[in-house]
């Protein structure tokens, strides 16, 4: 009973990840399918936190977090940064994608906490039919050492390309003039415009200028809520 349970359970993974992996590459993706994504994310890590909340929350109570409670905690942590991201990610899109958003400390603390989750996970001692294994801390340094030359690296060449898409984007875009200030913008929630003063006006990169919102409507824009 328990190896057909198991059969079916590594079935219908297969088959999960082979049809994320077809519908990205066989039709195309549009905005549905990563706010899909972004709440399915946000759900179920929701599950997980408050399923854990209530042990991490007696750990650090008792005021012991050492060995197997580094578990419990990270996993809290773990399930706290894919809440945070799964929520980020459909408020970015939720307010029109704005650009200002991405490669922020706001954009990354997701998966800094996942990071945080990971490593106290790693930190924990393995249970084993043998009893309880302590983790190779020389391991665990090599790692940290490895992931933060590796980030450095990376994440130098990735600021670089990042920087210079981002002025390549912002220079195709036309710039509002006191002629015409009201900007429109095109995005998964259709044709908005935004006036100055406006919440997200300083935020937002149009695809239009406007002398004002008579014109923007007249073009099919509608205003910003």
């Amino acid at each position: 009973m328990r190896r057909v349970a198991s059969n079916t359970f590594v079935q219908w993974s297969a088959s999960l990840f082979f049809g994320y992996w077809a519908l990205g590459f066989l039709t195309p993706w549009s905005d549905w399918a990563n706010g899909a994504i972004s709440g399915a994310l946000l759900i179920s890590a929701g599950i997980v936190t408050f399923s854990w909340l209530p042990d991490t929350y007696r750990v650090f109570k008792s005021g012991k977090v050492e060995g197997a409670e580094l578990a419990v905690v990270g996993v809290t942590i773990l399930a706290l940064g894919s809440c945070y991201t799964g929520g980020f990610s459909l408020l970015w899109a939720l307010l029109g994608q704005p650009h200002n958003w991405l490669n922020t400390p706001y954009s990354g603390f997701g998966r800094f906490m996942m990071a945080i989750g990971f490593g106290l996970l790693a930190l924990s001692p393995d249970a084993t039919k043998e009893g309880i294994t302590p983790p190779r801390w020389y391991l665990v340094l090599a790692v940290i050492a490895g992931v933060a030359a590796a980030a450095f690296v990376l994440g130098s060449k990735w600021g670089e390309r990042q920087e210079a898409t981002s002025m390549d984007r912002i220079a195709e875009r036309p710039r509002c003039t006191a002629a015409l200030p009201v900007k429109g913008n095109v995005s998964n929630r259709g044709r908005v415009y935004h006036v100055p003063g406006g919440a997200f006006y300083d935020w937002t990169l149009p695809e239009r200028c406007f002398a004002n919102e008579a014109s923007a409507r007249a073009e099919g824009f509608r205003p910003a809520q």
